[in-house]
């Protein structure tokens, strides 16, 4: 099988899984109501931070260590298989027996039954993530789509069945439903369980957790917060505003699969590396304004009037995660850094930076402060790797394109309520991002194929 056609295949089934999870919003907002909405967005938040500590990074130590000639690669599934059954359970059998403890602790109070169903659908879908991993070195992207597209389709039939009745517990039963018929075509690739190699994977993975933490406090913390110290009621359309803003995001990964695994192969190329570099970093502003302008009609027209208040914060929301896009495209000079030492300083300032967004800005400035906050720091996080790159490896980064392409989102934003004049900007932001093809396309199809 080519490789465009596995990437497809593989597209198809994480596409899916998420596009079920979306179409499926209107009836379940419909279903809960703002409350019992905020409260599932809680237990995904906190699904979302205990899946950090219970994968303990060790699908990265699968990719790792499963090609080096010094490491067989059955005994690194078999050892990430062990780690996750064993540390996964002891991890997760502590959540159940403290659940009401839990429960207290998390804004909102959800069902304590949701709760624990959160805990054994996150351990059920670490078990999965190890032969899925699997099938990926393998290359067998029929059996992954299958398994992705199974385990959407069944909780998507699961929760229209459960949820009129249980409410927020229905949707969790179908998820544990449908992460068990998972496993049970997954059955026949599940690895051993053995710890031969885990005293490797639990010191790599200890540095990936401790990323994951980092990262979560910088984007995901701050829904608690909002239900702390806000309410259920503005955590609601925060939590919409953002599950579209970053499903918009996902048009990038096509980008993102073809060029990650080039960019350092075309280091000798730097002319080529850098205009590469910002045009995906266009793209990103593109992606944004696309959002700006269609999203809030979208959602208006997608949910009903209750949730309405999430078309406001859509268009905020996507700038905010541009910056997170283009700053994961800036920092080529830190990857390239042996140590990697400044990407943890500059995660560790962006999350300082995280927190006194949280406790200081939010309680003052409410749901706009934290939103406006996060824009800045992701905005900081931008031009701390762009300049710790440069000083490892300059680059001649053309950023007048860069900088035009956001001052056409600006005057995007600014015109809100004039289409005409949003849609001749779009234009001249598409032809910004396509004319250097037009004069360099030759080497673009011999550099970068």
């Amino acid at each position: 099988m080519s490789y465009a056609s596995a990437i497809l295949i593989y597209s198809f089934g994480l596409i899916i899984s998420k596009l079920i999870g979306l179409l499926m919003q209107p009836f379940v907002t419909s279903q809960l109501g703002i409350e019992n909405y905020a409260r599932l967005d809680i237990l995904i938040v906190t699904s979302s931070i205990a899946s950090i500590v219970v994968t303990f990074g060790l699908i990265d130590g699968i990719c790792r260590f499963a090609h080096d000639e010094k490491y067989r690669q059955d005994d690194c599934l078999s050892t990430a298989m062990g780690l996750v059954f064993w540390g996964g359970g002891l991890f997760t059998s502590i959540a159940l027996l403290n659940g009401h403890v839990i429960q207290q602790l998390l804004p909102g109070s959800p069902p304590l039954w949701a709760l624990y169903l959160t805990f054994i659908n996150l351990y059920l879908n670490a078990l999965a993530a190890i032969p899925l991993t699997k099938l990926r070195m393998q290359h067998r992207p029929i059996k992954f789509a299958i398994a992705q597209a199974v385990f959407a389709i069944t909780q998507a039939i699961g929760i229209i069945v459960l949820i009129p009745r249980f409410q927020v517990t229905g949707i969790f039963i179908a998820a544990v439903a449908s992460q068990l018929l998972q496993l049970i075509i997954l059955y026949r690739d599940l690895p051993n369980l053995k710890l031969i190699y885990s005293s490797i994977f639990i010191r790599y993975g200890c540095s990936i957790m401790l990323s994951g933490v980092l990262g979560f406090i910088c984007l995901g913390a701050e829904r608690w917060a909002i239900a702390y110290y806000l309410g259920l009621e503005f955590l609601t359309p925060y939590a919409i505003a953002m599950q579209w803003a970053i499903a918009a995001s996902l048009l990038l990964e096509p980008f993102s699969l073809w060029w990650f695994p080039k960019r350092f192969n075309l280091l000798k190329n730097e002319k080529l590396l850098a205009d590469i570099t910002i045009l995906g970093c266009q793209i990103c502003v593109l992606i944004c304004a696309i959002v700006t302008m269609l999203g809030p009609l979208f959602l208006r027209f997608w949910l009903s009037a209750s949730f309405s208040q999430s078309a406001n914060l859509i268009g905020l929301i996507a700038i905010m995660v541009m910056f997170k896009g283009i700053s994961t495209l800036l920092n080529i000079g830190c990857y390239y850094q042996a140590s990697g030492q400044r990407i943890v300083q500059i995660n560790l300032v962006a999350t300082g930076l995280s927190i006194i967004n949280i406790f200081i800005i939010l309680p003052v400035f409410g749901l706009l402060g934290i939103i406006w906050g996060s824009i800045v720091i992701q905005a900081i996080k931008v031009f701390a790797f762009y300049y710790w790159s440069q000083k490892e490896l300059p680059l001649p980064y053309p950023l007048y394109r860069l900088f035009i392409a956001l001052m056409l989102l600006a005057g995007i934003f600014a015109s809100s309520t004039l289409i005409l004049i949003q849609a001749l900007l779009l234009i001249l932001l598409i032809g910004l991002i396509i004319t250097p093809f037009f004069f360099t396309r030759t080497s673009y199809r011999s550099n970068a194929a």
